[in-house]
């Protein structure tokens, strides 16, 4: 993610663990493509936490921000319960 004036980070799917993912197949396929949601939603909860929202200086902006923080967290936990029942 690039916003001007707010440090980067990075959310994509590494070109490594999608080549990795198209290789799956059933129950493998699931448990990777949820462990990948799991990790890519943890991430950007962490870069929301600890830099966009802090360096946001347009407060509608932030707002933004920490609206999507709420949904990035709802889809977290839904994440985890998938994963966990995938154990």
């Amino acid at each position: 993610i690039s916003v001007t004036g707010v440090q980067t980070c990075a959310l994509p799917i590494s070109s490594n663990a999608y080549k990795d993912l198209k290789k799956k197949k059933g129950a493998d396929f699931d448990k990777s493509y949820i462990d990948t949601q799991v990790t890519m939603h943890s991430q950007l909860l962490d870069d929301l936490n600890s830099k966009l929202i802090p360096q946001a200086k347009n407060q509608d902006f932030k707002k933004y921000l920490e609206e999507t923080k709420t949904h990035v967290e709802a889809h977290l936990e839904e994440a985890k319960k998938i994963q966990s029942s995938l154990q």
